[in-house]
């Protein structure tokens, strides 16, 4: 099977189901399994959804369907419509909707991304909410499995953001986000730790509060050229 015809029958899987959700404005698919079909550790769904009064019932349910129509594991992501607006407005780097619209494919739905073009203030905000989110885990106590996974994905993803923005690769965006944060950590030797997001290591608040008040001052300072 081409990968075109592994993208097709995902697409009639994913249609199956959306089609009786009239809450659902898109669902794209992006990374790994769009450059490798037949060998991919699981396939990434971002869903954008129209507001909704009761999102617990609306997520479970709709989510429940998505798995049993696709058999093959999936990581799923679910934004609704206001949570976007705000990411975009640049509460928050938009840079994970650009690697999307740029690298991912539409499976169902209208484009409701349309171009975006991160920028370097949205990275710098997001880097300090999320030094200030691992610095509240760390000292409340409050590591736990469902937080530490999402630190590793967040900061992967700051990794590559800025290596896009040190504009070391011509601003191309990789369809592999994973490499883009590696060449940076290469490229960066004062970096060197960031190689145990790549590992089975186990990682701890502490961990995240300390590389990513190195990488905000980074950023200060390369990217943004801030005086020190």
């Amino acid at each position: 099977m081409t990968t075109i015809d592994s993208i097709n029958k995902l697409r009639g899987k994913v249609t199956s189901v959306a089609k009786k959700y009239k809450s659902i404005l898109s669902i794209y698919v992006y990374a790994g399994f769009l450059y490798n079909t037949k060998n991919f550790k699981d396939i990434d769904l971002l869903i954008l959804l129209k507001n909704s009064e009761n999102p617990e019932l609306l997520l479970s349910k709709l989510d429940s369907e998505l798995r049993s129509s696709i058999k093959e594991k999936i990581d799923t992501n679910y934004v609704f419509q206001n949570e976007l607006n705000r990411n975009l407005a640049g509460q928050k780097s938009n840079f994970y909707y650009t690697y999307i619209y740029r690298t991912g494919r539409l499976l169902y739905g209208k484009d409701s991304l349309g171009k975006t073009e991160p920028s370097k203030e949205e990275l710098y905000r997001w880097i300090v909410l999320l030094a200030q989110r691992a610095r509240h885990f760390y000292y409340n106590g409050l590591e736990t499995v469902f937080w530490v996974p999402k630190f590793k994905k967040w900061t992967i993803y700051a990794l590559a953001e800025t290596y896009y923005h040190q504009r070391l690769d011509n601003n191309k965006i990789k369809a592999d986000l994973r490499i883009m944060a590696k060449e940076f950590i290469v490229k960066n030797e004062n970096f060197k730790e960031g190689q145990l997001l790549f590992q089975n290591y186990p990682i701890n608040a502490k961990y995240y509060l300390t590389f990513l008040e190195k990488l905000r001052i980074f950023i200060e300072i390369e990217i943004l050229k801030i005086p020190q």
